[in-house]
């Protein structure tokens, strides 16, 4: 009988801890604080995971794009090529220069010092100095679009004064726009560019071996 009572008394007092504890957290789980708190903070770092990719991933999108003007931008894509075109038609009045620039001149390191250009040249070369008047008016224009818009400009002006024919590269690349195309672009752009300097280049060297030789012969 004893037993029974002692087990009976037990029994009573696990019933009145239970209700003590519902009535200090009615509805409540022990370990639902716990959970809570554990839930918020993978919940916080979730966030700040997510927000820190987002940073990395976006770079330069800090700003409006409906601010900037494509005026600039359709220009210069206009002027690229026409300055190529242009190269390529001057290396023959460039080379004719030469040719009678060379009999004037005692010394060679003087050549370009002396140079008498053909009139042909010198209306192309009139021509190119007024397309980059506009170019680098089109630069300008474009760079301070791009500032009010919140774009950060630095690398982008280093560029249009270094590197004029890859500022359009890196202008979709600060806009976050499609790289393909503009790449492309650019590529023949320099390398139809590289290869007029080249052919110049060769050109001229030739002129003047020649013109050294017949020097030589007589």
């Amino acid at each position: 009988m004893e037993i029974n009572k002692q087990n009976e008394e037990l029994e009573q007092e696990k019933t009145l801890e239970q209700q003590d504890c519902s009535r200090q957290n009615p509805g409540q789980d022990p370990y639902q604080n716990q959970n809570q708190w554990q839930g918020q903070d993978s919940y916080q770092n979730y966030n700040m995971y997510g927000q820190n990719n987002r940073y990395n991933n976006r770079e330069y999108q800090c700003g409006d794009p409906s601010k900037i003007s494509e005026v600039p931008r359709n220009l210069l894509l206009v002027i690229f090529p026409l300055q190529v075109i242009v190269a390529f038609i001057t290396i023959g009045p460039f080379v004719a220069s030469v040719k009678q620039t060379l009999p004037e001149i005692t010394n060679i390191m003087s050549l370009s010092a002396k140079m008498i250009y053909t009139p042909d040249f010198i209306i192309w070369n009139r021509f190119l100095n007024v397309v980059a008047i506009i170019m680098y008016g089109a630069f300008v224009f474009d760079l301070y679009k791009l500032k009010k818009a919140g774009y950060k400009i630095g690398a982008a002006t280093i560029f249009a004064i270094i590197c004029p024919k890859l500022y359009l590269l890196w202008r979709n690349h600060l806009l976050g726009r499609k790289m393909k195309g503009i790449a492309i672009y650019t590529i023949m752009v320099v390398v139809l560019d590289i290869v007029a300097t080249i052919i110049k280049v060769l050109l001229v060297m030739n002129v003047i071996m020649t013109s050294y030789q017949n020097l030589l012969v007589s």
